[in-house]
């Protein structure tokens, strides 16, 4: 469990972690349209095909029903989740 003082530390330490998912998502074809130091909000015309594909493949996002180019995903210290989304998302 985080404590107070591990979530005001945490998003200093998740700059890194935020340009990274940054560059998975624009080399998969996303534009970068918002986020905070713990997700960030992506726009592509395939997003619901790319949520389908990423759910089946056991990665959360969250589509929005109003805006279905929309995706929003969360931020994550392990390199296991990147190398798990990067390879979710290069599949045709």
């Amino acid at each position: 469990m985080a404590t107070r003082t591990g979530w005001r530390k945490a998003p200093r330490g998740w700059k890194i972690e935020g340009q990274r998912l940054d560059t998975i998502l624009v080399r998969a074809g996303f534009d970068i349209i918002g986020g905070t130091p713990l997700f960030r909000l992506a726009r592509h015309a395939m997003a619901g095909k790319i949520f389908e594909r990423l759910g089946a493949a056991g990665i959360l996002v969250r589509p929005f029903a109003n805006r279905p180019e929309w995706l929003r995903f969360g931020l994550s210290h392990q390199d296991e989740d990147l190398e798990r989304l990067t390879a979710a998302l290069g599949k045709d």
